[in-house]
């Protein structure tokens, strides 16, 4: 029952990262067996995004020793390092993409990380331009701009390896669209 009212208050919140990450984190603190069947479906259809990687090791540390006390380790075969391993051959990718050496169907194995993770830097931008926004707001009118380091290289990277799926993939229009 607490599982799927925190798995609706996730969904009503749609991209906003800060009601979504303490969803999760109540539900990994729950430690029951419908929390962990929640929280590994709210994790695989729809990444969580932190503001640094300790916040992203610490989470899944805790699941995973949450997990591990219990014995219910193959609920969540999901883990941290597993956000960041693709990145390298990403770069490859855009690199090889760039000088036409590549074409989508050359990655087309890869997409589902690919999108996983494209979705992670979309939240993390959302969750930095909301911010930003936010200390504009606080600012006095004269002393307000635009900080254009806020924008995210790697959004546009993700674009661009996104795009040749546009037509053929579920989520990619929408996500392209954002």
């Amino acid at each position: 029952m607490i599982a799927q009212s925190l798995k609706d208050i996730y969904e009503r919140s749609g991209d906003t990262s800060t009601f979504q990450n303490k969803v999760l984190q109540a539900l990994a603190k729950q430690r029951t067996k419908e929390s962990y069947a929640v929280l590994k479906d709210l994790l695989m259809k729809d990444p969580p995004a932190f503001e640094s990687d300790y916040d992203y090791t610490s989470f899944f540390n805790e699941i995973e020793d949450s997990l591990n006390l219990h014995g219910n380790s193959s609920l969540i075969s999901f883990n941290y390092q597993a956000l960041k391993s693709i990145k390298g051959i990403l770069i490859l990718f855009l690199f090889l993409w760039y000088s036409n050496l590549i074409t989508a169907k050359d990655y087309e194995s890869y997409f589902t990380r690919i999108y996983f993770d494209a979705k992670i830097e979309l939240k993390k931008q959302r969750g930095k331009d909301e911010k930003r926004m936010e200390e504009e707001n606080n600012k006095d009118d004269d002393s307000r701009g635009y900080d254009y380091s806020s924008s995210s290289g790697n959004l546009s990277d993700y674009a661009v390896w996104l795009m040749p799926f546009y037509d053929s993939k579920p989520g990619v229009a929408d996500f392209l669209k954002k």
